[in-house]
């Protein structure tokens, strides 16, 4: 009896499952922080300390927690310490200053900002030559953040004070990387003159003395406006929101996290974007299919060019297989079903599937290549 789907088919079929079982269960494993994270190193130790003195862990479901402490033993590895004035860096000041970082790239795909390069913690104010003043913090072009640490642990104690120096400073490092692009979420590369040009009515108000909700301290210059903004989205999250919503949710799409979202870890996603675009005036963009501009609009081309793919099709009698189903549909439901299985029995929850912006993705290539690998076999097998 003859099969009604070609061998060739077939194997492609098995190639398409393949792919998607080394992807999610080799390939991804290797790059989520936390796909090993069940079995953290002193665990008890870290989750008491974190715990007790960083409130945004605190909030974390158990899952969340682990790739947090995951991402900090990630950060560890790669910073220098140094304790000026008889400051001693012990264990517990590395862990609290990679929270700090941690909960800034909380959303990226990475936990590191490449630019930071080490950290010197005095024990208290200290006298800046640069300046030639006193000061608790600075965040040096060459990666390097001085801080004191009485007023960084002061800065987690009190949120409504709206001050934390741990999250100020590391946000000064992070918008020199979002300037100097080459971080691995290119989101906030692509997206940051775009937030800082929203920001701008706030920036302006901030200097003309006519807007309250931010410090004065804000209008000095747009480096000290981002970090300003960054410290009241994760201290103040809820009055940012109601007041300046724009700046809010746009730096949520920028953060690719929400602090408001306590139930879903501070997830931001396509579906949020859409919610929150029915309160802003200037809408943020429900896409993020891919990482960088040219592959997107590469994409986007294949994405319409299926259209020219299906005028291709009328021209073969024969792309209509025995059970008169077209091929290229069969392929491509096929394909996509395999995406699906594969992506739920990896993330083992029902909103694996519900993610829009991976649904989109899915289809944008699956389609133009089923067609074109269906092309293929009609012109060469059949």
């Amino acid at each position: 009896m003859k099969s009604i789907i070609p061998y060739h088919e077939v194997l492609f079929y098995g190639i398409v499952l393949v792919w998607g079982l080394l992807r999610y269960h080799y390939f991804k494993s290797k790059n989520d922080d936390y796909a090993e994270s069940w079995d953290v190193p002193n665990f008890p130790q870290y989750d008491t300390l974190l715990q007790n003195k960083n409130p945004y862990y605190a909030k974390l479901s158990m899952p969340g927690k682990l790739k947090f402490i995951s991402r900090i033993r990630l950060i560890r590895e790669e910073l220098e310490f140094q304790g000026r004035e008889d400051f001693e860096i012990t264990e517990e000041v590395k862990v609290l200053l990679c929270a700090s970082i941690t909960q800034l790239t909380f959303g990226f795909n990475s936990p590191t900002i490449p630019m930071l390069k080490g950290v010197v913690v005095f024990p208290s104010i200290f006298y800046s030559r640069l300046t030639e003043a006193w000061v608790k913090g600075l965040a040096m072009g060459n990666g390097v953040v001085f801080l004191s640490w009485d007023d960084f642990i002061n800065g987690y104690k009190d949120s409504s004070e709206t001050y934390n120096l741990g999250l100020h400073e590391f946000a000064h490092i992070l918008r020199l990387q979002a300037l100097e692009s080459g971080f691995s979420d290119e989101r906030l590369s692509m997206y940051f003159e775009d937030w800082e040009e929203n920001g701008t009515d706030a920036f302006e108000d901030i200097r003309e003395g006519s807007q309250e909700f931010f410090r004065e301290y804000g209008g000095t210059n747009k480096a000290e406006f981002f970090s300003v903004c960054i410290e009241n989205f994760f201290e103040v999250p809820q009055k940012f929101e109601e007041k300046l919503p724009d700046v809010y949710w746009h730096l949520c799409y920028l953060m690719k996290q929400n602090p408001l979202n306590y139930t879903e870890d501070f997830n931001f996603d396509r579906q949020d974007a859409q919610l929150a675009n029915e309160e802003v005036q200037e809408k943020i963009p429900e896409y993020d299919v891919l990482n960088s501009k040219f592959e997107y609009n590469l994409w986007q081309f294949f994405g319409s060019f299926w259209f020219i793919w299906l005028m291709l099709i009328l021209i073969f009698q024969n792309f209509i297989s025995s059970d008169g189903t077209p091929v290229w549909a069969r392929m491509s439901l096929i394909c996509v079903v395999i995406g699906l299985v594969v992506r739920i029995q990896y993330y083992q929850n029902f909103r694996a599937i519900q993610d829009r912006e991976y649904l989109y993705h899915l289809f944008l290539r699956v389609i133009p290549v089923s067609i074109g690998i269906s092309l293929f076999y009609q012109v060469f097998f059949s």
